[in-house]
């Protein structure tokens, strides 16, 4: 890792006087800090793909559940951002202890500051995961479950990549995007289910020695080449924007992070990031409102979710100031909120 930043440039750390994190026993701050309870848009982040993927199984889903199954889900999966968010963030930042340190942003998270020790931020993980599984998993149907293990395997594995690669956040991205399966699975469309009969196709086919994907394809119902079609699109979309937000809010430690030799796409990109953020946003736009067409949704799709996508993504590439870490924080937060609301809203319009 690189040099340690100058003494004179490090925040001091004080307990909070104001907010929910005041009202708390100092004793909690720090287990409280560590899942980011005082920081709502991470919280959106993962909500919004689990709230998406329902809205996609009640537009398509063939066998929509009842509406007290369905706010059952949706309750489920609120705690179940809020718990397993808190969760992964604990793990993150007992890896990232190291760097937090020679970062200012980042020095006063609890373990960096000494407040939490790794062991206990383990045990502290561990307990969350545990109530987080009981409690918002077990109660949704089985066809969640293998998405839920891929969002647990990405976020396990999202704080290692830092060290290995310049892209993080397209881990990052899949372990988001696996939401979108999650809310999928709770509004009854079961992916690995459809996933596993093209797969089974496409085997079959080799048999022969004459692979033919075409065929595997078009050996789907209808619905289901609908569903895998639209979710593929929709779960790539998720991905750009993660990349997309995630590196604007990377330019906050831009300079820090070259020092300790922490890898992002905001290292790699310097200099790049807002035209490599606008090819981004075309491809994004150009996903979500191919979703669309494959799903045979309504006008009120394209407009809102497409055309807000676009909007949004438009609007906050063009106004951030990547050298001033209050805008990249302002247009990360309304990239993620923008966005989440678009697609509730076309998705909406497409269950209507």
């Amino acid at each position: 890792m690189g040099g340690q930043i100058p003494q004179s440039n490090l925040p001091v750390y004080r307990h909070p006087t104001k907010g929910f994190l005041s009202l708390l026993p100092p004793s909690w701050v720090p287990y409280a800090q560590l899942m980011r309870l005082e920081k709502p848009a991470g919280y959106f982040a993962v909500y919004f793909p689990h709230l998406h993927g329902l809205l996609f199984a009640l537009a398509l889903s063939s066998s929509a559940p009842s509406f007290s199954q369905q706010v059952l889900a949706h309750a489920c999966i609120i705690l179940g951002c809020i718990i397993l968010r808190g969760a992964a963030c604990t793990w993150n930042d007992t890896l990232d202890a190291p760097y937090d340190r020679l970062v200012a942003r980042c020095r006063l998270r609890p373990i960096a500051r000494g407040s939490v020790t790794p062991t206990a931020a383990l045990i502290f993980m561990v307990v969350q995961t545990i109530l987080g599984v009981v409690f918002t998993l077990l109660p949704l149907p089985k066809a969640s479950w293998w998405p839920a293990a891929a969002l647990t395997a990405t976020q396990v594995v999202y704080p290692l990549c830092k060290r290995f690669t310049y892209y993080p956040q397209v881990m990052l991205g899949m372990s988001f995007a696996s939401g979108l399966g999650v809310g999928a699975g709770a509004g009854d469309i079961d992916l690995v289910l459809v996933t596993w009969k093209l797969v089974k196709g496409v085997v079959n086919t080799a048999v022969t020695w004459n692979i033919d994907l075409s065929h595997a394809w078009m050996a789907l119902e209808s619905n289901e080449r609908k569903i895998l079609g639209a979710f593929s699109c929709l779960f790539t979309s998720i991905v750009i924007n993660t990349l997309v937000y995630d590196t604007i809010y990377g330019h906050q430690d831009l300079a820090d992070d070259i020092k300790a030799g922490v890898k992002g796409a905001a290292v790699a990109w310097r200099g790049n990031t807002k035209r490599i953020c606008v090819v981004l946003a075309v491809f994004e736009t150009l996903l979500v409102a191919a979703a669309g067409h494959i799903a045979g949704f309504g006008i009120g799709f394209y407009i809102l979710a497409a055309g807000g996508t676009a909007g949004v993504l438009g609007t906050m590439i063009y106004r951030v100031r990547l050298n001033d870490p209050a805008s990249c924080m302002w247009c990360f937060t309304w990239i993620i909120l923008g966005t989440g609301f678009a697609w509730t809203f076309g998705l909406l319009a497409a269950c209507v």
